[in-house]
């Protein structure tokens, strides 16, 4: 019988991270800093067109990426 505990306890007992998981990770880590950054310099213009990248970005890969 396969199931999901099984498969993360076997990943953690191998000291592995999935590599899926640390590109997501460093993707929300990398926008946290550019988002702050765009605060801590005022730029409303860059921080709005940050924010419609992102939103494209996060739709590009929910349906073209992901389900492929």
């Amino acid at each position: 019988k396969h199931s999901a505990a099984a498969d993360i306890t076997s990943s953690l007992s191998e000291d592995q991270v999935p590599e899926a998981f640390l590109v997501m990770v460093l993707i929300q880590f990398g926008t946290m800093v550019v988002d702050r950054a765009l605060y801590l310099r005022k730029t409303v213009m860059g921080k709005v067109i940050f924010q419609v990248i992102l939103v494209f970005g996060i739709h590009f890969w929910m349906f073209f990426i992901l389900p492929g």
